[in-house]
């Protein structure tokens, strides 16, 4: 499980490969809610018990009566379809009963459609900047790889950068999340470890209650699920060596991964967030599942919540809220510069 839902984390960007693809069904009539007679193509009726098997397990939506309806459909076409992508359109249907439209996807194999891969962003780096001569800032942008060296070229680049320029951050620190679309998350919060606190600064709450815990230890990030803790991160330089000093968060369309660092820092104290608009609305965990034929059912299984154990299934809001930019304004990063300077310790 604590496997399969790593995957999860690690997927949130693939959202945008599907997010285009649509399946229109119609004339569908009522059908029964019990098992079909083994009638069919047995590797069909396979395939879609696994999935549907999957579905059970994980999704966060998989109970009551539209997803009872939906499994029904897709055992239906199981019990009838020679192949197996006949059984596609409504497999599509019960991912999304079971994990719901917003984050979760039925992906088509490859033939059928674009060949199915991780998008790798890899060039991406964590940049720092001189906000003013007592302000520093670090831009995390979205990141994702199947490269683990790359993985950590990005947190060496976020973490090492923080450090180096602590002399300069003695009124606090910028963390611009603002052009953040997601990727794997644990890069990212490993990038900014020096920032962040000890102890848990995310979940993932699951349809049962039980939860998912992300913790700063040390100079890692960890992962508790079930039982068991996995590292997925290690910083290069001490963890939580500035978490105590003023922090200010940019946010925009920030979704996925991205939404998931900023809910880290939220509940920090001395961290306040600034932005136009709420994010994007993607704050959760999906669970990731490769079919037989290559097909990819992408299924949100759990809520990210911030370190209080608050969620946010709508986006999350900004503490302060600022006008648009524009050629010459940018009122978010001079929100952001004016309350740093104002609650300044050491400047």
């Amino acid at each position: 499980m604590a496997d399969s839902r790593r995957s999860g984390l690690r997927d949130l960007v693939l959202v945008a490969l599907v997010l285009g693809l649509t399946v229109s069904m119609t004339g569908c009539v009522p059908v029964a809610l019990g098992k079909p007679p083994p009638s069919g193509n047995p590797a069909v009726r396979a395939y879609v018990a696994s999935a549907l098997d999957f579905m059970d397990e994980n999704g966060l939506y998989a109970t009551g009566k539209k997803w009872k309806e939906a499994r029904a459909l897709a055992l239906a076409s199981a019990s009838s379809a020679e192949t197996i992508a006949e059984t596609h359109s409504s497999l599509m249907w019960a991912v999304w009963a079971a994990g719901g439209k917003v984050h979760s996807r039925f992906v088509l194999p490859a033939g059928q459609l674009a060949s199915f891969q991780l998008p790798t962003t890899g060039k991406n780096r964590p940049v720092i900047s001189v906000a003013t001569g007592s302000i520093a800032a670090i831009n995390v942008p979205e990141f994702s790889s199947s490269d683990t060296r790359e993985d950590q070229a990005y947190i060496d680049a976020g973490a090492r950068g923080i450090s180096d320029a602590e002399a300069r951050a003695r009124c606090g620190w910028i963390v611009d999340l603002r052009g953040n679309g997601g990727g794997n998350s644990f890069p990212m919060l490993g990038a900014v470890t020096p920032l962040l606190s000890q102890g848990a600064v995310l979940s993932f709450i699951r349809r049962d209650g039980t939860s998912e815990v992300v913790r700063i230890a040390g100079s890692a990030v960890t992962y508790e699920s079930d039982g068991s803790t996995e590292t997925l991160a290690t910083s290069p330089v001490t963890g939580s060596s500035q978490a105590g000093r003023n922090i200010a968060v940019l946010q925009g369309k920030t979704s996925s991964a991205g939404e998931s660092t900023l809910l880290a820092f939220r509940g920090q104290p001395g961290v306040r967030t600034f932005g136009e608009t709420t994010t994007a609305g993607f704050a959760t965990g999906n669970t990731v599942k490769t079919m037989s034929d290559g097909a990819v059912i992408v299924l949100t299984g759990s809520r990210m919540a911030d370190r209080t154990g608050l969620t946010y299934p709508h986006g999350i809001e900004p503490d302060q809220q600022t006008g648009p930019a524009t050629v010459d304004e940018d009122p978010t990063w001079a929100g952001a510069i004016d309350w740093l300077n104002a609650n300044c310790a050491h400047p």
